[in-house]
């Protein structure tokens, strides 16, 4: 967040003690406390909040009202006397912001997969485990299309039904082995 601090040194709020400090308080001593308090004192009113509603016209009036309270309070020991407080950019850090997209990404991809399999289930119903093979195959197909990488095409044969003969069979059950592709 990007703050803008209206403030003056009120000299009715400087104390004899204060008046033994004033030249390294000139000196950068009073940004600096009003920097320190102001990102405390911001990061905890945030984190009240949560990153989607921190964006919102009523959340900000109410973050700069409430934090010009706060440091008015606080920062009166120093002599400050802050006069507003104004948010002038809110935005989540660009790593951070990468991170959020990807999570609802992932998130939306995943309960699309889990709808996906749910009609599979009620198109098929019990003979799911018969098609499955077939649907699996399907679904790598359309996901080799979509990303257009054909050395996917190279697992293409390790996934298909195979025959395999158990001890009591006298024919063979078709039944779905995957195979891991070997680099």
């Amino acid at each position: 967040m990007t703050v803008q601090i209206l403030y003056k040194v009120d000299p009715d709020l400087l104390t004899t003690d204060l008046l033994s400090r004033i030249s390294g308080l000139n000196d950068g001593g009073w940004h600096k406390i009003l920097k320190w308090q102001t990102e405390y004192v911001l990061r905890l009113m945030a984190g009240q909040y949560a990153w989607r509603q921190l964006n919102r016209e009523d959340v900000q009036k109410r973050l700069e009202r409430h934090l010009t309270q706060t440091l008015t309070g606080r920062l009166k020991i120093v002599g400050l006397n802050i006069m507003s407080v104004c948010l002038v950019k809110t935005e989540l850090p660009a790593g951070l912001q990468h991170t959020l997209i990807q999570a609802e990404k992932d998130t939306i991809e995943a309960e699309a997969r889990a709808k996906v399999l749910k009609s599979y289930l009620e198109i098929f119903g019990p003979n799911l485990t018969k098609v499955m093979p077939y649907i699996i195959q399907w679904e790598l197909m359309t996901a080799i299309h979509k990303k257009g990488d054909p050395k996917a095409l190279l697992t293409f044969g390790s996934i298909s039904p195979k025959p395999v003969l158990s001890l009591n069979d006298t024919v063979p059950n078709t039944i779905y082995q995957p195979q891991l592709p070997l680099q």
